[in-house]
């Protein structure tokens, strides 16, 4: 019973395994990529969780066949030992071995049969697994190219917009809106010119002005200072006298 359930399920795994291998991928698609890989790696997973059972199940059945080898041997040779040793008193044992006998190689010939099924079923999980892992490997370094190349096109895509965005900025009139502004500016630099030239001769003059006056107020100073002196010389005191 136990190896007609692990039989099931060797089926059923192996059933999820090819259906996922022969799955069609859409290789223009990058998440489908994706998903088949992740259905790769789980299937592959399940595959490995049967290989395990399966290869515990062997083991028993090998077991199963080796002990009941050794029990048919055995019984084999007391039933002769029986026969053969002139005690015709002791037969009837010969009788019970032999019945048991007659149990063990049916049950002998069925634990030979499930264990050669299951080697052949172990063959099948570990060249399917073996196929996995190979798709899986091949699938993965698609993915990784094709990743690259969206990288690289993405990339692209980025500078090209870029670049038509700069087109449009330098064809969408602002050299003429400079010009004019250019134009404005010098305007406002002629006019402020002319306004500081006019501002810096009105200085000037006054500056010019208070220097004249300047040399005014000190050329009267000194022409004060000289009547004073002269007036007070002996000869401006003394005229009045001679009078």
């Amino acid at each position: 019973m136990a190896a007609t359930l692990f039989s099931k399920a060797r089926l059923a795994a192996l059933s999820i395994a090819h259906s996922v291998l022969d799955k069609a991928i859409d290789m223009n698609s990058v998440e489908a990529v994706k998903q088949n890989i992740r259905d790769l790696e789980t299937s592959s997973e399940e595959l490995e969780k049967s290989l395990a059972t399966h290869r515990g199940l062997n083991r028993g059945l090998v077991r199963d066949v080796e002990e009941l080898k050794s029990r048919k041997t055995d019984l084999d040779g007391q039933i002769n030992s029986l026969l053969t040793d002139n005690d015709p008193s002791n037969d009837h044992n010969a009788a019970t071995l032999e019945a048991e006998l007659m149990g063990v190689e049916p049950l002998l010939a069925d634990k030979v049969v499930e264990c050669s099924d299951m080697d052949g079923t172990l063959k099948m999980l570990v060249g399917t697994h073996s196929r996995m892992k190979a798709k899986l490997t091949t699938m993965r370094g698609q993915l990784s190219r094709l990743q690259s190349m969206e990288h690289t096109a993405k990339t692209k895509e980025s500078a090209a917009a870029a670049m038509r965005q700069a087109k449009e900025t330098m064809s969408s009139g602002v050299d003429a809106s400079v010009d004019s502004v250019a134009a404005r500016l010098q305007k406002r630099y002629d006019i402020a010119d002319e306004q500081l030239k006019s501002a810096s001769e009105g200085f000037t003059d006054a500056v010019h002005n208070d220097t004249v006056m300047a040399s005014v107020a000190a050329r009267l100073a000194k022409r004060q200072a000289a009547l004073k002196a002269l007036k007070d010389t002996p000869e401006a005191t003394a005229a009045p006298a001679a009078n």
